[in-house]
Parts: structure tokens; C-alpha cells; sequence
């Protein structure tokens, strides 16, 4: 069964995320002070930041919420842009949200690596839509609704893994592809899986397979 999670009314989370205004004032104002020429040539003869220079000096955290507070209006034209306009059928609100979703994924998993915490086993609570992009039907165990077949709680947990893992990363990344970078993107990803399970003497490359989510023909199914 497709899994829609509850979003609320997108004006609620634009509401939530006005913290970032007083963030992108602080950044703009100690830019300034620090003698930065574009920030402040465009404060003192324009009045205003364009957007392309206030991408050079924000983080992608702010970026992400700076997207919430556009009008709805702006939010799309930015979904198209990016090519990521779903089917005619999802709710604008549905794609709104999930769009949002992705930019705080890709968010907290730049983060990890700027950290340099660990990465491949990290769970990340952010769900997308199934029926967004069909990222349902890109995870492991998926079922026609019109089958009236259920999951067991093996296939469900399986499911889950692989939907809060770096799966969901991987998903995200390979919407901004072309097939031909997709393709080169599986193989360096299977090559780096191949080049481990060679250094592996204590467990067997299935295993860190499982943990991260990824036991399935992951690769086939990202390209379908």
C-alpha cells in the first residue's frame, strides 16, 4: 500500500521556519562587517541582495528553509526549475513538502560529511511520499494496492531500512541525473561495494548490505 505521511498545511511549516530570516539578516550584517565588496556594494547602492550572491554565503541548512518561506507560487517554479515536477495527479502541496523534505535531507547528510561522522549507517527520519517520484515503488518488498496483500514484519522492517537509509540519498541524487550519469553513478557505487567486500575478513559484505539498507537489487530498481 502506498504510505502518504501526515504534512499538515504548508503554511504551518513556512511559520516554523522563520528563524532562518533573523539567521540570513546575522549572516548578510557579519559579511558585511568583514569587508565582503559584493555584499556591500549591493546593500549600500542597491538596497537588496540578489539571489545569487546570497547563495555564496548562506549553508545548504539555510537554503533548505529559505525554500519553505517562498510563496507557493515561487516554490513551484523552483520545483520545475530543478526538474522535479511529479506526477499531474500529486497534490501541489504533496510535491511542495517533499521537495522541502529532499533539501533537508541533502542537508543532513552534507553535514554528516563535513563532520566527517559516520555516514553509511546513518538512519535519517525525514520520510518521503511513496507516491513522490515513485519512491515507493523504488523500495524493496512493494505491493499492488489492488492485490489486497499485506507485509509481513520482516518485509515491512526491510522496507524501512531501506527507506530511512542511504538508500533514500541515493534515490534523491539519481533525481538530478540524466540515464547516462545514473548509470556511471550505479557502477561507482557497486565498485566501492566490490572493493570492500575484498578487505572484508570479519563479515561478509551481505551483511553491511543489510545494515545499510541496500540488501536488494537496489541498483535495478533506481533506474526503473
Amino acid at each position: 500500500m502506498f504510505k502518504t505521511f501526515p504534512i499538515g498545511r504548508v503554511h504551518r511549516l513556512r511559520a516554523g521556519s522563520t528563524r532562518t530570516v533573523p539567521v540570513l539578516h546575522r549572516t548578510l550584517g557579519q559579511q558585511r562587517k568583514n569587508k565582503n565588496d559584493s555584499i556591500k556594494s549591493y546593500l549600500e547602492q542597491h538596497g537588496y541582495m540578489p539571489m545569487w550572491i546570497l547563495m555564496n554565503v548562506i549553508t545548504f541548512g539555510n537554503v533548505s528553509h529559505l525554500f519553505t518561506l517562498q510563496k507557493e507560487s515561487v516554490q513551484l517554479e523552483i520545483i520545475e526549475s530543478l526538474g522535479l515536477k511529479s506526477q499531474p495527479s500529486i497534490q501541489k502541496d504533496l510535491s511542495i513538502i517533499n521537495t522541502s523534505r529532499i533539501l533537508q535531507i541533502l542537508s543532513i547528510y552534507r553535514n554528516i560529511c563535513a563532520h566527517n561522522e559516520r555516514f553509511y549507517l546513518t538512519k535519517i527520519k525525514v520520510p518521503l511520499d511513496d507516491i513522490y517520484m515513485n519512491f515507493g515503488k523504488k523500495l524493496p518488498n512493494d505491493v499492488d494496492v489492488t492485490l489486497r496483500r499485506r507485509l509481513n514484519s520482516s518485509q515491512k522492517k526491510k522496507r524501512l531500512n531501506s527507506r530511512q537509509g542511504i538508500y533514500a540519498l541515493i534515490f534523491i541524487i539519481s533525481l538530478f541525473m540524466d540515464s547516462k550519469e545514473l548509470n556511471i553513478f550505479i557502477k561507482e557505487i557497486k565498485n566501492e561495494f566490490d572493493k570492500l567486500s575484498q578487505e572484508l575478513n570479519t563479515i561478509p559484505i551481505s551483511e553491511i548490505e543489510r545494515s545499510m539498507g541496500m540488501n536488494f537489487d537496489w541498483y535495478e530498481m533506481i533506474r526503473s
